[in-house]
C-alpha cells in the first residue's frame, strides 16, 4: 500500500481485534450524484479567477449568529458570504494563520487554494435544493441521515440545501501543474440550524504539493462573528492537508463527535457542545505523555488476533489490515510482531481491547518504546469507544456545526404559513373594519374591550367577533386613536392568529413577506366602519325606530320590535310591557332576542326585569354568573354571544354583528339596538323599515302603512298589529293583563331629541367639521435611528382623535441614484424602511459607501498590496502577478550555483535566476534603475518611522444592551476596522460616563466615550481621507443596521452591539497632523540628493534631482551613491560643460568651419559684383547704343 510503504509513519494507532473476524478495509466516501444528468447546472469561467452568481435563500442561511441573505462560490473553492449583494470578490491566497473566527470575510472553505480553470480543464456543477414546503429529494434525505449521524441532532430536516461539485479543480498556473482535484461541498439549513458537508473523491485529491509555493490548503469555516473551525488535518504536515479524501470519519454512537480546536480559533459555546465539528478527531485529541505503571504479573501466554493499523498524524487514516502477535511475559511486556511488510521506524501507541486469552488485567493502552516492548498505561474509554467505532467511518468526508446556538426563523415560518394561505382571503375580509375612535368603539356594543398583551405599552384594543365574516381587533394609542386593526377568523384562537403577524411583519427583516402577509390579511382600518344603525326604546315607553322615527306606543303585552334577516343571518327581538301602575300607560319589563346563522347554534338572550333596578340576564333559558375581567366589566361568553355588564347596564352582542344594550332606571327597561348594513332594506316590526326613509316605517304585517304624522290613537292601532302571542321566547308571564287595554292618549306629541348625535359619526350639526383644512408636513430625518412616525388629530371638545402612520423610506445610499425605493429593509422595530443600493463597478457595501481597491483580496504569501496599485512583485524564484505566484517552469532549476561574492551593491539581494540562464540578478530598492542597485532615480515611498505620531479621534456612543467595556471595544474596532481605508489601530480608552433612560422604549440607555487611533502613512489617499473624510466616515459608520441580536454565550467581546445613531457633533479630532508637520517625520535617508515631495495622489514621495532636470541641455543623469552625477552630450554645434552640464561651448571644427563658409561667401559675392559691372559697362559704350539729339539751332 502507498500509504504504508511510500512514505515514513510517525504515529500509528493499533487496535488488536479480540474476534476473529477481519475488518474491512474502511471505504472512502462516494460523491453525492453531480452533473447535467441530475439537474446540476454547470458554471465556469476560463479565466485565472471567477465568481458564481449569488444565491439568495428564502429562508437565509444562518452562519454564526448572523442570518446571511447572499452567498456565492468561487474557483478557488471558497462558498463565501457576502455583507452586500455587490462585495464580490475572488480571494485565492489562504491565510497562514488560517480562520480566528473573526475574519473580515465570512466563508465557508472545502478546499481553499489557488485553482487555475484558464487552460479549459476541469470545472464546476452546483445544484440548490428548496424544500421549504417538505418536497422528497433523495439527495437531500442522504444529507439529513449524515447530519443526525456524526450529529447530536435528531429528526433533522432540511429546509435549503447547496451542492457545489469542483471536477478535476487544476491548481495555479493550470499549465505547469500536475494533478487535479475532485470534491463536493454541502450547505444545509433548516432555518435554526446549519451544516456543511465536505466530500473528497477517494483518490481524486492529486495536486502536487511540492508546486505549491504559498500558504497551504486551508479547511473549514469562518463566520466573521467570532465563530470558526478546522480540519483535523490543519494540525499535520503539509502534503497531508492536499489528501483529505483519506481523512477518516468516526461515529460515537449517541455522544457528540470529537472536535479538533485549533488555539487559534477562540472556543465558542456551538463549540462546547460539539461545533464546528470536524468529522473525526485527530491527534491533538489523543493525551500524550501519559504516566507509565507497571503491569500486574500474569502466566506467559500469547494473544493473536487481527488488527487494524490507523496513521495518527492524519486522523484514522486506514494503513493496513493484518495478524498481530503480543506476547504476554511474566514482566508484564507484549512483545508486537507487526503484519508482513510493515515496519514503523518510530514510536506509537496502541490499544489493546484485551480478549478471552488474557486477563481482564491486560486490557488498556499500550505504548510502543524501544525494543518493541509495552508498558501499560491509563486506560481512556472514551478513546476506546471511538475505537469500536472506527468500522462505521466514511473517509474522506467531514462536517461541520456552522450556528452559534440554535435560533428561530421566522422567515420560515412566515413562508410556510403563507404556503397554507389563499393568495387573497374568501372570508369576508371587505365587510368588517374598525371604529375610528376608542370611545367610538365603546359605544358600538359589538366590540368588547380585550386585553391582548401585542401592541405594547399604552395601547388597548377592543375585538369583535363573527361566524360569517371573521373577526377583527382594533389597536388605539392612549388618545384614543386608531392605531391598527388586524383580521382574525376564530377568537378562541386569537394568539394562533397574531402568530403569522409576528412571524412576517413584526419579527422579520424582510418587508416584502410582511407584504405578503397583507394580502392574505388585509390591513383594517376605520375608512369603511358604519356604526350600527341604532334603535331605541325607554321610557313609557317612547320608541326610535331604525330610519330616526320617533312615537309613543303604549301597549301591553308581547311585541315585535324587529326582525332581521340576510343570506348569512337572521335576528328576532322582542319586547315585554306591563302598566305602569294605576296609570293607563305602560313600560318594559322584559326583552328577548334571538340570532341564527348558518354555522351557528341558535343563540336566546333574555333580559328580565327584577326590584331595585337589577336585570337577570338568561342565555339559551340558563341564567348567566358574570366574570371580572377588563377594566372591571363583567363579562360572560357564549358561542355566538358575549354579554357585558356595567352597572345596571346588561349588553349582548350577538355574533360581533348585532347588539342590544338593556338598562334598568326607576323600575322601567330601557334599550337600544344597533343592526349592521347587511340588514338593511330587510327589517321588520315596531322599529320601521330600515331603508332610510322615515315615511315608511310604520308598515304593517299585512304590508299596508300609515302616515308617521298619523294621531297617537292611530299609531296604537299600528303597534297592536305587532303582538304576538309566542311566549317560547319571553317565557310565560307571571301577570295576565287585561286584552283589552287601551292607554291615555295624549293630545300632542313630545318631540324627543335622539341620542344618535353621541355617536359622532356624521357631521351634520357641528359647523366647525365642514372646514376641514389642508396643511404640508415638512420633516427629513438626519439619521437611521430607528422610529415610528405617526401624525394625530384630536378634536379635545368632543374627546376624538385620529392618527396617520405614513410609510416612511429613507435612502442612505451614497449616491441618490443608487436607491432602490422598491427593495427596502426595517430598522429594528420600527416604522423606518431604508432602501436597498444598487452600487457600481467601484463601490460596494451596505450603502455603497466603500470604494474597490486592488487590496481587497489578499495578495500572495509575502507580497505588499499598494493602495490604489495592487500588489507588487511575486517573492524571487516565483512568478506570477503578485496575487497568483507559482514556481519557475521545471527544467530551469539553477543546481548549485550561486551568486559572486558583492555583486549586488547598496545592499541588494543576489540571487541566482532561471529566467536569465542561471546568471546572477539583484533585486534591488525601487530607487535603483539599473540591474545591479548602483545607479539610482527611481522615485519610491518612504517607509513610515517608528515614532510617527498617530490620529486620535474622540467619540460619544450610547446603546441600550447593557453591553461590557469589552463588548463596546470590540465592536467599535470592527466598524473602524472596516472603514474605507484601513487605518485604524486600536482604541485607547473605552470609558462608560453615565446611563439614563431612553425616551422610547424607557429601557436603560448607557452612554460611552471612547479615544480612538489611526495610523497615519505616506500614501496620499490616506493622508487626505483622516484629514478631511475620516469623521464623517466614522459618522457613517455607526448608521444602524437590521439585525438579529441575543444575548452574547460564548464569553467572548461581541461585534455587534447596536448602538444608537450618531452625528457630526459627537465626533472630535483630537490630535490631527496636516501635511507640512508629516514631512517632517518622513525621511529619504541612505539617498543623498533625494528629495521628499507630496502630491494629494501618491502622497510623500522621495524625489531624486535626475527627474526634476537636474542635468541642463540634455544632460543625462546618473544618481549615484556619491549623489547625481551629469553626463554631458554634445548636440548640434555645442559641446555642453560644467557639473550640472549648464555651459555651452562651440565645437573647433564647427569655427573655423563658420569662419572659412563666410570668407567663401564674401569672395563668392565680390566675383558676383564685379561681372554685374563689367557687363554693365559693356553694353554701354558699344556703338550700336549710341543716342544722336537735334539741335534746335535754326529756331
Amino acid at each position: 500500500m502507498r500509504g504504508a510503504r511510500g512514505r515514513r509513519v510517525p504515529w500509528v494507532f493499533l487496535s488488536c481485534l479480540c474476534s476473529c473476524l477481519l475488518w474491512p478495509v474502511v471505504p472512502g466516501v462516494s460523491l453525492l450524484p453531480y452533473g447535467p444528468s441530475v439537474g446540476d447546472r454547470e458554471f465556469v469561467e476560463r479565466t485565472t479567477d471567477f465568481t458564481s452568481p449569488l444565491f439568495r435563500p428564502q429562508i437565509g442561511f444562518l452562519l454564526g449568529s448572523s442570518l446571511r441573505d447572499y452567498l456565492y462560490f468561487t474557483d478557488n473553492g471558497q462558498i463565501i458570504f457576502p455583507e452586500s449583494e455587490y462585495q464580490i470578490f475572488s480571494y485565492p491566497n489562504p491565510p497562514l494563520r488560517g480562520f480566528t473566527g473573526r475574519d473580515p470575510v465570512a466563508m465557508v472553505a472545502p478546499f481553499w487554494d489557488d485553482a487555475d480553470f484558464s487552460s479549459g480543464q476541469g470545472t464546476i456543477f452546483y445544484q440548490e435544493y428548496d424544500t421549504l414546503y417538505h418536497e422528497h429529494n433523495l439527495l437531500v434525505q442522504q444529507v439529513e441521515s449524515w447530519i443526525n449521524k456524526f450529529t447530536d441532532t435528531r429528526n433533522y430536516k432540511a429546509e435549503w440545501t447547496l451542492k457545489v461539485t469542483w471536477v478535476n479543480a487544476p491548481a495555479y498556473p493550470a499549465g505547469r501543474t500536475f494533478g487535479t482535484s475532485t470534491y463536493q461541498a454541502i450547505l444545509s439549513t433548516d432555518g435554526s440550524r446549519s451544516y456543511a458537508l465536505f466530500l473528497y473523491q477517494s483518490g481524486g485529491m492529486q495536486w502536487d504539493v511540492t508546486q505549491r509555493p504559498g500558504n497551504p490548503v486551508l479547511m473549514g469555516f469562518s463566520s466573521g462573528d467570532g465563530l470558526c473551525g478546522h480540519s483535523a488535518l490543519s494540525s499535520g504536515p503539509t502534503w497531508k492537508r492536499y489528501q483529505p479524501d483519506r481523512l477518516l470519519n468516526t461515529h460515537t454512537g449517541n455522544s457528540a463527535p470529537h472536535t479538533w480546536l485549533d488555539p487559534k480559533c477562540p472556543l465558542s459555546s456551538a463549540t462546547r457542545r460539539g461545533g464546528p465539528r470536524a468529522a473525526a478527531p485527530s491527534v491533538s485529541s489523543i493525551p500524550r505523555g501519559a504516566p507509565d505503571r507497571a503491569a500486574p504479573l500474569v502466566k506467559p501466554q500469547y494473544i493473536m488476533s487481527r488488527c487494524v493499523l490507523l496513521d495518527l498524524r492524519a486522523p484514522y487514516s486506514l494503513l493496513a489490515v493484518g495478524v498481530c502477535t503480543m506476547q504476554l511475559t511474566v514482566k508484564g511486556q507484549f512483545k508486537f510482531d507487526p503484519p508482513a511488510g510493515f515496519l514503523p521506524s518510530s514510536p506509537f501507541r496502541g490499544w489493546h481491547p484485551g480478549s478471552e486469552e488474557a486477563s481482564s488485567a491486560s486490557r488498556g493502552f499500550w505504548k510502543l518504546h524501544k525494543g518493541a516492548r509495552l508498558k501499560r498505561v491509563p486506560s481512556l474509554d472514551w478513546l476506546s469507544r471511538e475505537a469500536e467505532a472506527v468500522a462505521e467511518g466514511l473517509r474522506g468526508l467531514q462536517l461541520y456545526s456552522l450556528h452559534q446556538e440554535e435560533r428561530p426563523n421566522y422567515r420560515l415560518r412566515c413562508l410556510q404559513w403563507l404556503k397554507t394561505q389563499p393568495q387573497w382571503p374568501t372570508w369576508g375580509w371587505n365587510q368588517v373594519s374598525c371604529p375610528c375612535s376608542w370611545q367610538q368603539g365603546l359605544w358600538d356594543l359589538r366590540f368588547q374591550p380585550s386585553s391582548i398583551g401585542w401592541w405594547g405599552l399604552g395601547s388597548r384594543q377592543l375585538c369583535s367577533f363573527s361566524s360569517w365574516r371573521g373577526g377583527v381587533c382594533c389597536s388605539y394609542g392612549p388618545w384614543g386613536e386608531l392605531l391598527q386593526g388586524w383580521r382574525v377568523h376564530d377568537p378562541w384562537q386569537f394568539g394562533q392568529e397574531l402568530e403569522p403577524q409576528n412571524w412576517c411583519c413584526r419579527w422579520s427583516d424582510q418587508p416584502m413577506l410582511c407584504a405578503l402577509y397583507r394580502q392574505r390579511r388585509p390591513h383594517v382600518g376605520c375608512a369603511g366602519y358604519r356604526p350600527p344603525r341604532p334603535a331605541w326604546m325607554f321610557g313609557d315607553p317612547h320608541i326610535t325606530t331604525l330610519d330616526g322615527a320617533n312615537y309613543t306606543f303604549n301597549g301591553l303585552g308581547d311585541f315585535q320590535l324587529v326582525r332581521a334577516w340576510d343570506g348569512n343571518s337572521s335576528f328576532l327581538l322582542l319586547g315585554r310591557t306591563a302598566q305602569t301602575g294605576s296609570a293607563r300607560a305602560t313600560n318594559f319589563i322584559a326583552f328577548a332576542a334571538s340570532y341564527e346563522a348558518r354555522s351557528l347554534s341558535p343563540v336566546t338572550v333574555r333580559w328580565l326585569l327584577e326590584p331595585n333596578d337589577t336585570v337577570r340576564v338568561q342565555v339559551n333559558n340558563q341564567t348567566v354568573t358574570f366574570e371580572t375581567q377588563h377594566e372591571g366589566r363583567e363579562t360572560f361568553n357564549s358561542t355566538g354571544v358575549t354579554v357585558t355588564r356595567a352597572g345596571s347596564v346588561v349588553s349582548a352582542a350577538f355574533d360581533g354583528a348585532v347588539a342590544v344594550s338593556v338598562r334598568a332606571l326607576s323600575n322601567i327597561l330601557h334599550a337600544s339596538c344597533g343592526l349592521p348594513a347587511e340588514y338593511l332594506q330587510r327589517t321588520e316590526g315596531l322599529l320601521g323599515v330600515w331603508n332610510g326613509n322615515p315615511g315608511d316605517d310604520f308598515r304593517m304585517p299585512n304590508g299596508s302603512t300609515i302616515p308617521g304624522n298619523s294621531s297617537e290613537a292611530s299609531l296604537f292601532h299600528y303597534g297592536m298589529t305587532w303582538k304576538t302571542n309566542d311566549t317560547g321566547l319571553l317565557g310565560e308571564r307571571g301577570d295576565h293583563p287585561p286584552s283589552n287595554f287601551t292607554p291615555d292618549f295624549l293630545t300632542s306629541l313630545q318631540k324627543n331629541k335622539t341620542l344618535n348625535e353621541m355617536l359622532l359619526s356624521k357631521c351634520h350639526e357641528d359647523e366647525r367639521c365642514i372646514y376641514d383644512k389642508n396643511g404640508t408636513l415638512l420633516w427629513t430625518p438626519k439619521s437611521l435611528e430607528p422610529f415610528t412616525l405617526e401624525i394625530l388629530a384630536r378634536n379635545v371638545k368632543v374627546n376624538l382623535s385620529s392618527v396617520l402612520q405614513p410609510r416612511t423610506v429613507v435612502c442612505a445610499c451614497k449616491d441618490r441614484s443608487q436607491c432602490l425605493y422598491n427593495q427596502t429593509g426595517w430598522v429594528g422595530n420600527s416604522s423606518l424602511e431604508v432602501a436597498r443600493c444598487r452600487c457600481g463597478s467601484s463601490t460596494f457595501g451596505h450603502y455603497c459607501e466603500r470604494s474597490r481597491d486592488q487590496c481587497e483580496a489578499p495578495c500572495f504569501a509575502g507580497v505588499a498590496c499598494v493602495p490604489g496599485r495592487g500588489c507588487e512583485a511575486c517573492p524571487p524564484h516565483l512568478t506570477g502577478d503578485g496575487r497568483h505566484c507559482a514556481a519557475l517552469a521545471p527544467g530551469l532549476h539553477c543546481g548549485n550555483r550561486s551568486c559572486p561574492a558583492s555583486y549586488c551593491y547598496n545592499r541588494g539581494h543576489c540571487h541566482v535566476s532561471p529566467e536569465r540562464d542561471c546568471q546572477p540578478a539583484c533585486t534591488c530598492h525601487p530607487a535603483f534603475s539599473d540591474s545591479r542597485c548602483l545607479v539610482a532615480g527611481n522615485p519610491f515611498t518612504p517607509a513610515a518611522p517608528a515614532g510617527l505620531p498617530v490620529m486620535l479621534i474622540q467619540l460619544w456612543l450610547s446603546e441600550e444592551e447593557n453591553a461590557s467595556v469589552a463588548d463596546v471595544n470590540a465592536s467599535v474596532a470592527y466598524r473602524l476596522g472596516n472603514l474605507n481605508v484601513r487605518a485604524f489601530l486600536q482604541n485607547s480608552e473605552v470609558l462608560q460616563i453615565n446611563s439614563s433612560a431612553a425616551p422610547a422604549s424607557g429601557s436603560l440607555r448607557r452612554h460611552w466615550r471612547v479615544f480612538s487611533k489611526f495610523q497615519y502613512l505616506p500614501q496620499g489617499p490616506v493622508i487626505d481621507f483622516l484629514n478631511t473624510k475620516l469623521l464623517d466616515a466614522v459618522v457613517e459608520a455607526f448608521l444602524p443596521q437590521a439585525s438579529w441580536w441575543r444575548k452574547n454565550r460564548s464569553g467572548r467581546p461581541r461585534t455587534d452591539v447596536n448602538f444608537h445613531s450618531i452625528s457630526r457633533e459627537d465626533v472630535h479630532s483630537v490630535l490631527a497632523l496636516n501635511v507640512s508637520t508629516l514631512k517632517a517625520y518622513f525621511k529619504c535617508n541612505s539617498y543623498k540628493d533625494y528629495r521628499l515631495v507630496y502630491s494629494p495622489q501618491s502622497g510623500f514621495t522621495c524625489v531624486s534631482p535626475c527627474s526634476e532636470g537636474y542635468c541642463k541641455h540634455g544632460g543625462q543623469c546618473q544618481h549615484l551613491p556619491q549623489g547625481p552625477r551629469c553626463s554631458c552630450v554634445p548636440f548640434s554645434i555645442y559641446t555642453p560643460w560644467g557639473e550640472r552640464c549648464e555651459h555651452l561651448g562651440m565645437k573647433l571644427g564647427a569655427f573655423f568651419g563658420i569662419l572659412f563658409g563666410a570668407l567663401f561667401i564674401l569672395l563668392l559675392l565680390g566675383a558676383v559684383g564685379f561681372a554685374v559691372l563689367y557687363f554693365w559697362r559693356f553694353w554701354r559704350y558699344s556703338p550700336g547704343n549710341h543716342y544722336s539729339h537735334r539741335l534746335d539751332s535754326e529756331g
